[in-house]
């Protein structure tokens, strides 16, 4: 049976990769039933999956994203919580689920205590919390309805990144109104984005990811799983591991899984 999440909404927004965010969205659906699938993108895909809606948005860049996240995402879902991907983050293992999840206003991968950010002299120090990664994460419609009524970019904080701007700049003033950001320890079953395994993580562990640098591990994985649901057939195809040896003899035998 399929994991049914009638109270989230699956939405991506990109600019500019229609063909990744859409197959992003459409590996996050595998047995997962949504409220909603949304794509926000200037232009439809030539061809739509059925279950997935088209949402027409201008044209944007980075700093464009974050305005839409940050002002407008609380208009793209009824639902009380969103489940946030892009290209390079999505649903791994929907096994890995835990409605635990849904107690929380924001859950993404765990960051380091101290984040490597261009201009800043030996990394960015979180502080309070370090439960942040918006590329792939779940959000209640409570929490984006309020960080648009705040008025962000009125305050000129020096980073605008949408994730650092509510899970460390706004993070002490959205707790103090009663918005919860999950634990550490949860955060950490839900996604990982650290290549470092923050945490414990592996791939293995956690419900999605979030970053390219995952993406060749990710791609394995995902294609080792194809190979799995052929049955006995798979172990006389090539290993996608690229050791040109047969799967069966390679990655497909007990115990060499990922």
């Amino acid at each position: 049976m399929p994991l049914a999440l009638p109270t989230v909404t699956l939405l991506t927004a990109t600019g500019a990769t229609v063909d990744g965010a859409l197959t992003a969205l459409r590996l996050s659906m595998r047995g997962i039933e949504f409220a909603a699938v949304k794509l926000l993108a200037p232009e439809a895909p030539a061809t739509l999956p059925a279950g997935i809606t088209h949402v027409t948005i201008p044209p944007m860049d980075l700093n464009g994203y974050n305005r839409l996240v940050l002002n407008d995402l609380h208009r793209h879902f009824t639902t009380a919580h969103c489940l946030i991907v892009q290209a390079d983050g999505f649903v791994l293992d929907p096994a890995r689920w835990q409605d635990a999840f849904l107690d929380y206003d924001y859950v993404g991968a765990p960051w380091e205590p101290r984040l490597p950010m261009d201009g800043s002299r030996g990394g960015f120090e979180l502080g309070a919390n370090r439960v942040g990664n918006g590329g792939f994460s779940l959000r209640s419609h409570r929490l984006a309805a309020t960080v648009a009524a705040l008025d962000v970019a009125a305050r000129r904080l020096p980073l605008q990144s949408e994730d650092l701007v509510i899970c460390h700049y706004l993070y002490g003033e959205l707790a103090a109104m009663g918005l919860r950001f999950a634990p550490l320890e949860l955060a950490a079953q839900f996604s990982m984005e650290c290549p470092y395994h923050l945490c414990g993580q592996t791939l293995g562990t956690v419900f999605g990811f979030h970053g390219k640098h995952l993406l060749p591990e990710v791609s394995f994985r995902l294609r080792c799983a194809e190979l799995d649901r052929l049955g006995a057939r798979a172990a006389t195809l090539p290993c996608p591991c690229g050791s040109r040896r047969r799967y069966g003899d390679c990655h497909g035998r007990p115990g060499t899984q990922p």
